[in-house]
């Protein structure tokens, strides 16, 4: 999550932000199961944040997924004894106070702190095992810049991972960002083969000064030139103006097509963002886009308001209004969207951020605050727990829990090195439960770690096991829980009934 206050997950091409994908889980004989009746949770869909529609570019999504990717490196060495984040889980609203997790992102890194892979899993409801969905490899070189992002979807049927799309990324001699070329994998072929490029030219100053977009012609074997971006700057490095010109075949010559204009105050926060598009026939730029920023005195942003041109006249279309805490970690984000043929703003969504203040930030080994909320993220400071996400219902009018994002820790060093695919292969009996459980597990580990939850995501128990331990669960209330047993690197989770 983002300094820019134009970007978040959702815009992110390459699937290292799954969670913010649209899903769908048929989840509704399970709950029928836990007798919950109260909606039909056949189709599940985990929406975006009601964020205005950004502007399709290339380029642009090329420069958001690396940076998203930046924002994942961690605060401090891995090699330091902190808690960790491990997984993020999103888990859905039944009711009650309960929730259902139906997703989870785990991360792995390496010694000096970067990422080395990051996967998601989705639950399935019949089994209530996670399964593999999607994962990203990645890869850095000696100077420690990200060389190489592979990504991979599971293959259900063959039980293997097939590469979907890479990134490559080269540096200049200051280890500044010079290039990016992204290929997809063509099933036909059984490879990965050249899709875009974008070639960055940058000042002294290592400010990029232009950026060409290329895309692979397969017929010619050769890249073609498509957009161009050219950039200024204030006196302070603040990017000032960016234009983009677009190739024209029958000129042989690049024209204007879109420009974005920046304003700042006196403390160089950006106040004001003016976009443009050329009119061909008048050879004139015209009003388009515009976002506002008002800020609270600090550099919290307090409030955004997106306006579109429309007929002449500026119409505000989005807004979002933001809250902090006293440590000035951000509290809350409201949305309100123009509806169709609307002539004013309605309430669309909520988020609330839940954090521990008695720990910081930077006493843990997690990705920079950018990770945890989409924008404006400078301000946090405590430990982040989770968000709730909210819906606005009109009738009758208010915010209604939706789901929840959760962020789980474990001690430094279990989160380092790639993960095995491997399952721990344990077995856990009686299952449903009454008194007394067992758990074997292969006799090549000296112990493990047993971890069971309720399914609000709470932990109710967390013990270390050898093989053959028996755990007097008698004093457990009944219900459904959620366990995840580790053997090393290797995991197992999946659902466990106390009668």
């Amino acid at each position: 999550m983002f300094i820019n206050p134009n970007l978040s997950r959702s815009c992110i091409p390459f699937n290292l932000y799954p969670m913010k994908k649209k899903y769908t889980f048929s989840v509704f004989i399970f709950l029928i199961s836990l007798g919950i009746y109260a909606q039909d949770f056949s189709q599940f869909e985990l929406p975006q944040k009601p964020k205005r529609q950004e502007r399709v570019s290339t380029y642009h999504k090329m420069l958001d997924s690396y940076q998203a990717i930046k924002e994942y490196s961690l605060l401090k060495s891995a090699a330091e004894d902190s808690l960790s984040l491990d997984t993020a889980q999103i888990q859905f609203y039944l009711g009650e106070d309960q929730y259902l997790p139906i997703y989870n992102q785990r991360l792995r890194y390496d010694a000096d702190g970067n990422l080395g892979r990051l996967q998601d899993e989705l639950l399935n409801p019949d089994s209530f095992l996670w399964e593999n969905n999607s994962r990203s490899d990645l890869s850095y070189d000696m100077n420690g810049n990200l060389s190489e992002t592979l990504n991979q979807e599971w293959d259900e049927p063959s039980s293997t991972w097939e590469p979907s799309e890479k990134a490559e990324y080269a540096y200049n001699a200051s280890n500044f960002l010079i290039q990016i070329t992204e290929s997809e994998w063509n099933a036909s072929s059984s490879q990965l083969v050249y899709t875009s490029k974008v070639d960055i030219t940058l000042d002294e100053n290592n400010l990029r000064t232009q950026s060409l977009v290329s895309l692979w012609e397969a017929g010619s074997g050769e890249w073609v030139e498509q957009w161009k971006y050219e950039y200024s700057y204030t006196a302070n490095g603040d990017l000032l103006v960016e234009t983009e010109f677009v190739w024209d075949q029958d000129l042989s010559d690049w024209i204007n097509s879109w420009k974005a204009q920046l304003s700042y105050n006196e403390s160089d926060l950006l106040i004001l963002k003016e976009e443009f598009v050329w009119d061909v026939d008048t050879e004139s730029w015209l009003n388009s886009w515009k976002s506002e920023y008002i800020y609270d005195g600090s550099i919290e942003v307090k409030e955004q308001t997106d306006s579109q041109f429309l007929e002449g006249l500026w119409q505000e279309v989005w807004k979002g209004e933001y809250t902090f805490d006293e440590e000035k970690n951000p509290l809350t984000e409201t949305y309100s969207v123009l509806e169709q043929g609307a002539s004013v703003l309605s309430y669309a969504a909520r988020y609330e951020y839940l954090y521990d203040q008695e720990v910081l930030l930077s006493d843990l080994l997690a990705p920079s605050p950018g990770w945890f909320l989409a924008d404006y993220s400078e301000q946090i400071v405590s430990k982040p727990l989770a968000y709730v996400s909210y819906e606005y219902n009109p009738d009758p009018a208010g915010f209604e829990i939706y789901y929840r994002e959760v962020y789980y820790y474990n001690p430094a060093g279990f989160p380092l090195g790639v993960p095995s695919q491997s399952k721990a292969n344990v077995r856990l009996f009686p299952n449903p439960v009454r008194e007394t459980l067992s758990i074997n597990f292969d006799v090549k580990f000296p112990y493990a770690k047993f971890e069971l939850f309720d399914l609000s995501g709470r932990s109710v128990l967390q013990r270390q096991v050898e093989n053959g331990t028996v755990l007097n669960l008698e004093e457990l209330n009944k219900g459904v829980y959620l366990y995840r047993i580790s053997t090393g690197e290797n995991f197992q989770s999946g659902k466990l009934v106390k009668e």
